[in-house]
């Protein structure tokens, strides 16, 4: 069975900053088709939430926290499985300092 997936306040925020980057300096069929990669990577999640590699969150010390790329863009969508609901934490850039990120939600 598929768990619901959930944006956290800082995760949608992302998700929005990232779109709205590459609208402003792209196009606007560049933000749709990571808006659409980023529903498809979404679905992974859903679908398959122990997928995700578990490097960043062994590294930060954040137990259960798992992330996946979104295909054809440069970002890592970060999430956790709490109890019947995964919670999409954070969506970075793969060149960011990610510990550093990561450690600021800790």
């Amino acid at each position: 069975m598929a768990a619901p997936v959930r944006f956290t306040v800082a995760a949608g925020a992302d998700a929005r900053s990232i779109t709205d980057r590459y609208r402003d300096v792209a196009s606007s069929d560049t933000a749709a088709s990571f808006a659409n990669a980023l529903r498809r990577a979404v679905r992974g999640i859903r679908l398959f939430p122990s997928a995700g590699s578990p490097r960043y969150g062994a590294l930060v010390g954040i137990p259960g926290l798992r992330h996946i790329h979104v295909k054809g863009f440069p970002y890592l969508v970060f999430y956790k499985e709490t109890g019947d609901v995964v919670w999409v934490w954070r969506i970075l850039h793969a060149a960011s300092d990610i510990p550093t990120w990561l450690l600021g939600d800790k």
